[in-house]
């Protein structure tokens, strides 16, 4: 409700309903990114890579969850992130050498990946859904 009594959706909740909306759309998108890194998967993958396709296909069931448990779904965002994080420390450690640019590409992924859903994860904390008081 509003401040005036009169029905129509505060800011928090159509804060709540983007959050839900852009973690559909971003899970969707993520689950896409996982299938297609797992058919190219060789024997001898290391354990991060794992980790990081684990990490990509978690992010749909949590931005259904966020229909009703946002709280919830937030944390599972953040460990997601963090889950990403830690593999793509792990990857990048183990080939530093490899690459010459690697930073630009360490922060375009970060942007995609953990990045993306950490923010998700602080939209969804900070948001109500409809008829939750606020």
């Amino acid at each position: 409700m509003t401040s005036q009594g009169r029905g129509g959706p505060t800011g928090s909740q159509v804060l709540f309903g983007l959050g839900v909306v852009g973690g559909v759309a971003l899970g969707m998108w993520h689950g896409s990114l996982a299938l297609m890194g797992l058919f190219v998967f060789r024997e001898t993958e290391p354990l991060s890579a794992w980790v990081t396709v684990g990490s990509l296909l978690g992010t749909l069931p949590a931005a259904l969850l966020a229909f009703w448990k946002p709280r919830v779904a937030a944390y599972i965002y953040w460990a997601l992130a963090a889950s990403l994080l830690g593999a793509s420390a792990l990857s990048l450690a183990s080939e530093f050498e490899a690459y010459e640019s690697w930073l630009s590409d360490a922060l375009s992924w970060l942007a995609r990946g953990p990045g993306a859903q950490a923010l998700l994860g602080a939209v969804l904390w900070f948001s109500r859904r409809p008829g939750q008081p606020e």
